[in-house]
Formats: C-alpha cells, structure tokens, sequence
C-alpha cells in the first residue's frame, strides 16, 4: 500500500519498457467528498484535443500528447549522465521506477493553458533490511538540464486486505475463495480490518471475468490533528486516502501480487514538545517503492485516476495515473496536476478496484514496525467520508453504476476496528451512487 516496503523480488515482474534502462547501472476522517469509477474497454484516445476544448479529460489527453517517447528517452539521459545522480547511486543495484511530469492548468481546465512545470525521472533500489529507497532527478520543463537530485527512504509499508479474514457474509453466496457454499454466483463479503476502511469492487457477478481497467475517485484531504495527548509523541498519526487496481480480491500474494494506486496522506508527527503536520500526494506501482508527487494541502480537492492503457486500447502492460489537485474547496484559481504516462508494468489482467482509507505502517531502519494511529480530524470538516461509485465512465456503452454494483453484490465491504472498537463505518451506497464512512473514534489504534 502506501509507501510500502519491498518485500518481494521485482524481478519476478515483466517490465518490457524499462528492462534496457536499468540492466548494468549501479550508479499522503472528516468530510471527504470521493467520486468512484471503475472502467472497462474503450475505444483508443486520439492523439491530443483541440486547443480550445477543456475539462480533466482533454487535460489528461494533452498531456499524453505531449510526453513522448523521446522526451522520455532525453530525461533519462540526462540522469544517468548526472555526476549528482551516478554519486547518490554508487554501491547500489538501482532499478528504473517511472517518469513523472507536473503541470499547471486555469481553474477552468482549458487545454490551452496547460504547463508543464517539471519532468522527473525515478529510479529506486532496495536495502539487505527489505527497505528501499528512491533517487528522483528533476528536469526542467525544457528538459535542458537537471535542477535538483534528491533520494529518500520509504520507510512504510502495511499488508493489502485479508479477503478470508472473519467478518459477515453475504446471503447470495459466500466469496469463492473463502471456501463456501452458496447457489449463486454474485457474492458480497463484509470484514473488520485493523488499518482499513472501504469498499473493493468488482464490474460482475463471477469472480475474475470482468476486467476493470480504471478507478477515479475525488476527495476532500483530510486535516489530521493528535487524537489525545501524546498521541503522536515520536510516533505517526496518519491517514492514507487512495484509490487502486489490482488482479486479486485484496491485492494477491506472492510473487504476482500487485496493485496500482495513487492517494493523499495526511498526518501528524509530534517530538520534544511541537508537532509537525504534513500532506502530499503518491503514487506507487506496488510491489515497486512509492513516489511522493507532490505537496497538497489540508482542504484541498483532489481527484485521482488510476488507468490501465487496455481502457483506450492499448497494451495491458502499461498504465497511467494522473492526481489533480483542484485547490481549497475545489475552487483553486489554478490547477496542479501530476502524472505519469505509458509506464511499463507487465502485470495480470486487472479485475478489482480499490477504494480505502488506511493506517499506514511505519518502519524504522532497525526493522521495528508499528501502524498508524488513526488521527482526529477538524472539527470543521466534520466526520463523514463521502463516495461515489460510477463504472466504465470512458465507456459509456457498459458502464456500471456504484449502486448496481453494490445491490447486485459485486463488492467487499471493510470496517476499520480495533481492541473490539468500531473506528471507521463505511456505510450502504444510495441509488445516486454515493455512500459514506463515518469516523467514529481513533481509539484502539
């Protein structure tokens, strides 16, 4: 999940795109307003849209465009030829991780105002303690020359959602792979969870048939504050919002587990006596490290789209994420956007889509790991957690409301609890497709 810790061997995962860069280099719950969809096949997008065209689409459309294979060629040039670059990856079996660009648009989300605002090139590799840790070499718009090489720790990490863990069982059927019986095909299941909270989807009835090649959701970000005194006394106070694909019901297991996804985190890190607040945006190809994408801030709208390339019809193989960050309420003059486009991750089809809040799991470099707290929230922002959920929203042809999906049972439900305490309750989807969660208490965690 967020900033997860690599704990199985990349190498087990087909990278067409990136194998020629890195063979022989050694050089972030009050009111959240989230906006679900799940989408399958469509027809491919065309080269850009007209200059005078607007809205999230024709920007994400753009920049497809504009990010080309010999940019992207170019940018990784200039880092690998970085003496900065080539110092902080010395001794170091390094891999490469992605390329993400960042962009500016108006409030008004005309094509012609796009800019790019940086291209920044990843890599990353692992630790003998199972940690890993990213290089990012920053590149000007104009990808003339590198600004900035900077390396950090992922020192996160937490396991994806047991679907086989106790909790309650739909009366269409118990879920195939828990071992039940049951007549029908279309099978709902409902769990406690320590660290998450939130709904996985599918777009039918048999598990595994359907294949769901996008998840967009929008929310509020969360502001985080200690829950009780001493709470977050050198300890994290955090909350992870983020939406995802994935091949298994909960993320898989061994060496062909995987999950795409992208979020906020918000928390609260307090030490000799003053606390410190942070928020930012990610994106991680799990089992790969995650990459921050950005500075957000508590209260601002940000939506994030998690899109396998089959949607437009591409190859599986490659995805991109696009997170957007719409300003204070939704209402910023300009907007931020940061992607990443075409990236070469060979993984199985992918069938679940994921939308959760989560307590992430932190690690220190003695290898001593802890979740989370789970934070208190302002009061100004309230304590419910809103969703919507639309299918195949590129297709309109087989689109899937959050609603029919849920009343036809295809989903899995998670309630965050622990010590035998309720902290998060997402509740039922509503026939406008929206459901909430509501943040009872952070005690327990």
């Amino acid at each position: 999940m967020l900033n997860r810790m690599i704990r199985e061997n990349p190498k087990n995962m087909k990278d067409e795109t990136t194998d020629e860069w890195i063979v022989g280099k050694t050089i972030v719950l009050v009111v959240m307003i989230l906006v679900v969809s799940i989408i399958a096949v469509a027809s491919p997008v065309s080269a850009s849209p007209a200059s005078g065209s607007s809205g999230t689409d024709a920007l994400h459309q753009q920049i497809r465009s504009l990010v080309s294979t010999a940019n992207k060629d170019k940018a990784i040039s200039l880092a690998l030829t970085s003496p900065e670059f080539q110092s902080k990856a010395q001794g170091h079996s390094i891999k490469f991780h992605s390329i993400f660009t960042t962009w500016s648009a108006a409030s008004n989300l005309r094509v012609d105002t796009l800019v790019r605002t940086s291209t920044n090139v990843v890599y990353y590799y692992n630790n003998q303690d199972d940690s890993s840790a990213n290089i990012v070499v920053s590149i000007d718009p104009n990808l003339g020359r590198v600004t900035a090489v900077t390396s950090h720790l992922n020192a996160i990490t937490n396991t994806t959602p047991k679907p086989c863990s106790p909790g309650r069982v739909g009366a269409y059927a118990v879920q195939p792979e828990c071992g039940g019986g049951g007549t029908q095909t279309c099978s709902w299941a409902e769990f406690y969870y320590p660290v998450f909270s939130g709904y996985e989807f599918r777009t039918g009835c048999t598990q595994q048939t359907s294949p769901v090649y996008e998840a967009t959701s929008t929310w509020t970000v969360p502001s985080a504050a200690e829950p009780w005194q001493n709470a977050c006394d050198n300890h994290h106070c955090d909350i992870s919002v983020w939406d995802g694909l994935t091949h298994d019901a909960g993320g898989g297991s061994g060496s062909s587990a995987y999950i795409v996804q992208a979020g906020t985190q918000s928390g609260v890190y307090c030490l000799f006596g003053g606390c410190s607040y942070f928020y930012s945006s990610w994106y991680e190809f799990w089992p790969r490290s995650p990459q921050s994408c950005g500075a957000i801030n508590a209260g601002d709208v940000v939506t994030s789209d998690v899109i396998n390339e089959a949607i437009n019809g591409g190859s599986s193989s490659y995805w991109d994420i696009f997170l957007t960050d719409y300003g204070q309420g939704g209402k910023g003059s300009t907007v931020a956007l940061c992607a990443t486009t075409g990236n070469g991750f060979g993984v199985a089809t992918p069938y679940y889509a994921q939308f959760f809040a989560e307590r992430p799991q932190y690690c220190n470099l003695a290898g001593s790991c802890y979740d989370a707290t789970l934070p208190k929230f302002s009061s100004n922002l309230g304590t419910v957690f809103y969703m919507n959920a639309t299918m195949n929203r590129l297709n309109k042809a087989s689109a899937v409301s959050g609603y029919t999906a849920y009343s036809t049972g295809w989903f899995t439900r998670y309630w965050m609890q622990n010590q035998n305490t309720l902290n998060i309750d997402p509740m039922s989807l509503s026939g406008d497709n929206s459901f909430s969660q509501i943040w009872l208490t952070s005690f327990g965690t």
